[in-house]
């Protein structure tokens, strides 16, 4: 579940950092389609990174329909397809869709997380008083209380037990610190996170 979370955090914000400028478009209309590399004209890390979260797009196959490109794999079977224009991106692929504002650098993700046919998971960029975006946060079961949350200056958060607290990796274990100490958590039935074996003591 947790590479499954890492994969739908990798999408959103690569849908809202990477999707929005400098993919190839060429010049092409619907009755003449567009096929090869859209990621070309990319910076070669932000190339790799687009690249690692949907391979598809060094093969794609595109055609402009009004202001908007749209692409998908070279597949007939292929779930996934990326609209980009207007200062938007759409992704969708077989469990989630992203819609992504490049001027705003901002987005909102849904996921059937559990693949169980319903959209249980909501992952949106949050703004300060200023209207400009501070972070992100996810509520993995949309219950309305965000489970897992981070802001622009790398602060991570879980929300443990009625409470957040600073999230801290330790020998590849979730945890959090309480009062300076580290304490294990994990993911708990009823959304958000408990502390592991601990009941919070």
């Amino acid at each position: 579940m947790k590479r499954k979370v890492i994969k739908l955090l990798g999408l959103f914000l690569g849908a809202i950092t990477l999707f929005g400028g400098g993919f190839y478009f060429g010049v092409f209309s619907a009755e003449y389609l567009y096929v090869g590399d859209i990621t070309k004209e990319l910076p070669l890390d932000m190339r790799e990174n687009a690249l690692d979260l949907n391979p598809w797009y060094e093969n794609a196959v595109g055609c402009r329909l009004g202001s908007y490109s749209v692409y998908a794999p070279d597949d007939l079977n292929a779930e996934d397809i990326l609209i980009t224009g207007n200062n938007r991106v759409v992704l969708i692929d077989s469990m989630s869709v992203s819609v992504a504002n490049e001027r705003k650098g901002s987005g909102v993700l849904v996921s059937d997380s559990n693949s169980d046919g319903g959209l249980s998971y909501i992952s949106y960029s949050t703004f300060n008083e200023n209207g400009e975006r501070d972070g992100e946060v996810s509520d993995w079961n949309r219950d309305g209380q965000p489970d897992f949350r981070f802001n622009t200056h790398g602060v991570i958060e879980f929300w443990v037990e009625r409470q957040w607290y600073e999230a801290k990796t330790e020998d590849k274990k979730s945890g959090v610190l309480v009062d300076g100490k580290w304490k294990e958590v994990e993911r708990s039935d009823g959304g958000g996170y408990r502390f592991k074996n601990s009941l919070g003591q």
